[in-house]
């Protein structure tokens, strides 16, 4: 037996054991409507903001940020082109570089890093190769290996060494267990499930099953809790080592929301991606989740651009403002550069924010870009950081990626 095929076994054994039933709350209403959204600028949105360009030479060049967690003075980065997880600290400055050809003890395992998550509180680096899961330090030093039932699995550290894991994987080729979308485990053993499903007779088929956002889990803004949403719901979840519980829940107008029988009609099975690309005012999914003070950060994903680069938004909770992070006016406060590449760019539309910890919020985008937008700029005479000018001055524009750090204020 096939150590894949062993793990998808052990996989549903485990997910139809008893499990901790779902939280119940009472969320947050947002009734959102992004023809009402507003453009800003900058500077009402983010009390500072801070370009930080990643140190290129021969080891540390890569080319584009597949995802990114900071940890204190560390940005943990993984680039699936060249199969490496980069270790820069908060000044862009390399410092380690964790190659998937060369992983585990004495770096003997060759393999390709499928996903990496983080663990903030322990400072530790997760590496997922297979059924094989690797455990560094930030300072990119190897700690130890498990191997785990669980694959294919994205997943969220929550403290309390619970690990929070989602995977959707049903099939006509399995049996018609009851396995669960998101689970919790302690080691090898899972202590919590929800959103369960018929794995052989599932009414969703992976095909079906759209997720184009970044990730699923983002950081809830305290140790050990993550929002979580899923395609074709409008809520946002709150998960944590105790349980979970619903956030936010979404109304949107009409003409964006999924017809009531989207996810039943059997018309539909194995043909919803095309739906979606026939009928592009409809939101599918809800991401990039982050929260500061009164503020809350979040994209609706649609298929075929049916908002029109108009998906990234930020509420002001206790009043219901909305503001189009696409429509952001460069001001002063970001040195009149634009702190996103919505406009020329694709980082932004693919990833969104990358990252929030500790009152800050991420996201990135080409050097060339940046150079293009100071062209752009040069008429407002802007000043620059120090270590900014110089970089305008000796940088070129193939290095690596620039790292945008924000501050959101509490309230617009």
């Amino acid at each position: 037996m096939n150590t894949h095929r062993y793990s998808l076994i052990l996989l549903a054994g485990l997910l139809t054991a008893d499990v901790a039933a779902q939280v119940t709350s009472t969320p947050v209403t947002l009734r959102i409507d992004p023809a009402q959204s507003q453009g800003a600028p900058v500077s009402s949105v983010f009390e500072s903001v801070e370009f930080i360009p990643l140190e290129t030479n021969r080891e540390s060049l890569f080319g584009q940020i597949h995802s990114m967690r900071v940890i204190k003075d560390r940005f943990i980065i993984h680039d699936r082109e060249t199969n490496a997880v980069l270790i820069f600290g908060s000044d862009g400055k390399f410092l380690h570089k964790i190659a998937g050809s060369r992983l585990g003890k004495g770096g003997t395992h060759r393999g390709t890093i499928s996903s990496f998550s983080a663990d903030p509180e322990n400072a530790t680096i997760l590496l997922k190769e297979g059924s094989r899961q690797f455990y560094y330090g930030t300072d990119g030093k190897f700690l130890r290996e498990d191997t785990l039932g669980f694959i294919n699995s994205e997943e969220a550290p929550l403290g309390q060494d619970a690990v929070a894991r989602v995977l959707y994987d049903p099939g006509p080729q399995y049996p018609d267990t009851t396995c669960n979308e998101l689970f919790v485990t302690r080691g090898h053993s899972v202590i919590a499930g929800y959103f369960p499903y018929q794995r052989q007779s599932a009414e969703i088929h992976p095909i079906d099953y759209i997720h184009i956002s970044h990730a699923s889990f983002y950081p809830a803004g305290m140790n050990g809790a993550y929002f979580f949403t899923r395609p074709y719901d409008y809520n946002v979840y709150r998960i944590s080592a105790t349980g979970m519980d619903t956030a936010f829940r979404v109304k949107l107008p009409l003409q964006h929301t999924l017809p009531p029988g989207f996810l039943k009609d059997p018309a539909l099975k194995n043909t919803r991606f095309q739906y979606l690309m026939n009928h592009p005012d409809f939101v599918f999914h809800i991401g990039n989740v982050y929260t500061f003070g009164n503020l809350l950060f979040f994209k609706l994903a649609t298929v075929n651009g049916g908002l029109k680069h108009n998906d990234s938004f930020v509420m002001e909770l206790n009043s219901g403002r909305l503001v189009s992070v696409n429509q952001l006016i460069p001001d002063a406060a970001s040195h009149f550069l634009p702190v996103t590449d919505d406009a020329n760019g694709v980082e932004f539309v693919n990833s969104n924010f990358l990252d929030a910890s500790e009152g800050y919020l991420y996201t990135n985008y080409a050097a060339v870009t940046l150079f293009g937008y100071q062209a752009e700029s040069a008429s407002k005479q802007a000043e620059y950081p120090a270590k900014l000018a110089s970089w305008f001055q000796k940088g070129n524009k193939k290095a690596n990626p620039v790292i945008i750090k924000l501050k959101p204020k509490q309230q617009l």
